[in-house]
């Protein structure tokens, strides 16, 4: 009997231990930044519907700002980073959703592989001329 209360204390003591050490392990903070589609209200403006929407990083959406006793109020963590990075792209849609790939240019990187299987030397260029080449006794030819 005392060895069966035994396993069982045993086994329920390691199931213990694996599910504390299990909530100790966390998933790693997410920083990517991250973009909202801001609609104007209807009837914003002069007399007139919103003619367009934004897109604005999340984390300037955030109500309290950061606030230094030295420096004041500041942007809330991450902004200015978000906003730069949407100031980079290509296209304002990227940020909600991206692109389809195009396919890879897979051409040189064969002729590369295949010089490289078959020995083949690419050919070089000519090398420039050196300033020993370059006569300055001559009128019109020089440096």
């Amino acid at each position: 009997m005392a060895a069966l209360e035994r396993r069982w204390l045993t086994r329920a003591l390691l199931a213990g231990m694996a599910v504390a050490l299990g909530s100790c392990a966390s998933p790693p903070a997410d920083y990517r930044p991250r973009y909202a589609l801001i609609t104007p209200a209807p009837g914003y403006g002069p007399g007139r519907a919103a003619q367009g929407a934004a897109v604005v990083p999340e984390a300037c959406l955030s109500a309290e700002p950061a606030f230094l006793e030295t420096a004041g109020p500041l942007l809330p963590p991450g902004c200015a980073n978000a906003y730069n990075l949407a100031e980079m792209v290509e296209r304002r849609s990227d940020l909600l959703h991206g692109r389809r790939l195009a396919p890879a240019p897979a051409a040189p990187t064969a002729r590369a592989a295949r010089r490289y299987i078959d020995g083949d030397r690419p050919r070089t260029p000519p090398a420039p001329p050196s300033a020993a080449d370059v006569s300055t006794d001559q009128p019109g030819r020089g440096l």
